[in-house]
C-alpha cells in the first residue's frame, strides 16, 4: 500500500472515531436515554437544560479537560478552554488565564504530536460522596485512551477523581477536581 494511500485511510478512520463520538454525546445528552454512559469531548452542544445535572457537568468538564489533541493543541492546558462552559469559581478563573510557561512538557506530547495521535478521555460519575442542593461531592473514573491515526488504540491511564459541583442561580458548574490513579 503506498504512503498516499496509507494517510487517507488513517483520516478516514480518525474521522470515523469522531463521528462515533459525536454520536454518543449526541445520545447521552439528548434526554432520550437514561443511561449513564460515558462523557467525550465531541464539539456537540450542551444543552442550557442540561447544566441542572450535577453528574452531566462533571463528566463533562473531566471528558473535554482531559481529552487532548496534541497536533493543534500546544499542550494538554489548551484542553481546559474547551471545558469553560461547565466550570465555575476558582477553577474558571484559572481556566481564562494563560497557560503557564516553563513547565515541563509530558514526554510522549511530541510522539503523539508528530504521529497525529488524538487522546481521548470519557467520565463516567457513580455515586455522590456528599450532596446537598447547591453542592455536590461525586466520585469519576475517568479514562483516557490514546487513538492512533492507523485506528488502533492504547490505553492511556485511569483515574478516581473527587470532582466538587456547585450550583450558581440556575446551573451547576466544576469547581473542583482532585485526580488519583486507580
Amino acid at each position: 500500500m503506498k504512503r498516499g494511500q496509507l494517510i487517507a485511510i488513517s483520516a478516514v478512520l480518525v474521522f470515523v472515531v469522531a463521528v462515533a463520538a459525536a454520536v454518543i454525546t449526541l445520545v447521552k445528552f439528548s434526554g432520550t436515554d437514561d443511561s449513564r454512559g460515558p462523557a467525550t469531548d465531541a464539539h456537540v452542544h450542551l444543552d442550557e437544560d442540561r447544566g441542572s445535572d450535577p453528574d452531566a457537568v462533571a463528566e463533562a468538564a473531566l471528558a473535554a479537560m482531559f481529552s487532548w489533541q496534541p497536533a493543534v493543541d500546544p499542550s494538554p492546558a489548551a484542553a481546559v478552554g474547551r471545558a469553560q462552559r461547565w466550570l465555575g469559581g476558582q477553577l474558571a478563573a484559572d481556566a481564562a488565564q494563560p497557560a503557564a510557561t516553563g513547565v515541563r512538557p509530558l514526554p510522549q506530547w511530541a510522539g503523539w504530536r508528530d504521529s497525529g495521535d488524538i487522546i481521548t478521555a470519557t467520565a463516567q460519575s457513580g455515586e455522590a460522596i456528599s450532596a446537598s442542593g447547591t453542592r455536590q461531592v461525586l466520585d469519576v473514573a475517568l479514562t483516557q485512551t490514546v487513538l492512533h491515526r492507523d485506528g488502533s488504540t492504547t490505553p492511556y491511564r485511569d483515574y478516581r477523581v473527587r470532582a466538587v459541583v456547585e450550583k450558581n442561580s440556575h446551573t451547576w458548574q466544576l469547581t473542583e477536581y482532585n485526580l488519583a490513579p486507580k
